[in-house]
């Protein structure tokens, strides 16, 4: 029987990794293979045949989550990549998880680490996630947010602490950090060729919004009152929304982190329905429009079922998302902070402009919703 481990270090948002604890979930049902979920932290609700077969992620202390980081620098720093002695350290205990599972492959997602224990061990490693995130180039390390300057000496710091480690284990040192997301042309990628910001050659597997729930149409019947579903994290702007939905004949339904919950809870009104922090798939099917931040998941779930979109963006790489969105004419974007007018202007546009609609009804029909299994490319990858 062939072992896989599935593991996430880099935590960017509170809410947890819906579309990989699905793909472990999958590949310990599957014959023959014995499937691992390796992360920071426990997720809520684990589906019961991942409970025996969880594993907490060996991470230094400061890992904590805070805030969420504002660079793939701090993402790296906070792994412990920037302290070559505490690196030292990480990679035994992955080396040591390793040992105990014997793996064939390692899958990541945002798992720095992880990945280069691998390495020194030369275990194969797929990397999962949305575009931005494998086959990096040195530029995707600037500040998500702010001025768009590198903070070229932490990233000096973090190359020469990676390569201290690396050199200790006879393996060759990288060229730059963005090595530690794979390759450009391998991985598989979540989502569709044409929201990645990478170019790829054809060995780049697309996942499009996998798993994928079905398409319908969100067809509104007389008298039904407008269906808004809101995926949101930055409480400020979640204040306002909801004292603003609070006046609004709508149904709403929330989808928030747990930090962000208690907020809520001091806005909802009997039209809101508050889930907090819950993995898996959302309730986008019975949803007119979808509300977020431009969460990649989130806004992959909603192209995947036809709905239009509202964002209002918080980083560069939301930013980045909703500016190819808005191009497209599958979303109308807003920019924080935002009043309540700018938030009536802008549902109010989605629900009369018939064209937003019918323009992301086409893209689900046009788009497969799921381009290929994940879990079959790494069962197809185990079998050689």
């Amino acid at each position: 029987m062939q072992a896989v481990i599935l593991a996430r270090e880099a935590e960017l948002g509170g809410r947890p990794p819906a579309a990989l604890i699905t793909l472990a979930d999958r590949l310990v049902a599957q014959p023959g293979l014995s499937a691992w979920f390796v992360d920071r932290s426990r997720p809520p609700a684990l589906p019961s045949n991942l409970a025996g077969r969880f594993i907490h992620a060996p991470m230094p202390p400061q890992a904590s989550y805070r805030a969420p980081p504002a660079s793939l620098v701090e993402v790296l720093a906070r792994a412990g990549l920037d302290c070559p002695e505490q690196l030292e350290t990480s990679i035994h205990a992955w080396l040591d998880v390793f040992s105990l599972i014997k793996p064939a492959l390692l899958v990541c997602q945002q798992a720095p680490v992880a990945a280069l224990a691998a390495r020194t061990i030369d275990l194969p490693v797929v990397h999962f996630g949305p575009g931005w995130s494998i086959g990096l180039e040195p530029l995707a390390f600037r500040p998500w947010s702010g001025e768009p300057s590198q903070d070229n000496a932490a990233m000096d710091a973090l190359l020469a602490s990676v390569n201290a480690v690396l050199g200790r284990h006879r393996r060759t040192a990288l060229q730059h950090l963005g090595q530690l997301y794979g390759a450009i042309d391998d991985g598989l990628i979540q989502g569709w060729p044409e929201l990645d910001p990478c170019a790829r050659s054809g060995r780049a597997c697309y996942t499009g919004c996998w798993p994928a729930a079905p398409m319908a149409a969100a067809r509104r019947e007389p008298g039904r009152k407008l269906r808004i579903l809101a995926i949101f994290e930055n409480r400020r702007e979640l204040r306002k929304l909801l004292a603003w939905l609070a006046e609004e004949d709508c149904e709403c339904c929330l989808d928030l982190p747990a930090s962000a919950a208690e907020t809520a809870r001091h806005f909802t009104s009997a039209s809101m329905t508050l889930r907090a922090g819950t993995p898996g798939q959302t309730i986008a099917q019975d949803a007119d429009i979808v509300i977020c931040h431009g969460q990649h998941e989130a806004v992959l779930e909603a192209l995947g079922l036809g709905r239009p979109l509202l964002i209002l963006p918080q980083s560069t790489l939301e930013h980045h998302l909703a500016s190819q969105l808005e191009a497209l004419g599958l979303a109308v974007v807003l920019s924080s902070p935002a009043s309540a007018a700018d938030w009536r202007a802008a549902l109010a546009s989605l629900v009369q402009d018939k064209t937003i609609q019918q323009r992301a009804l086409a893209w689900a029909q046009q788009h497969p919703a799921e381009l290929a299994d994940p879990a079959q490319c790494i069962i197809r990858f185990c079998q050689g």
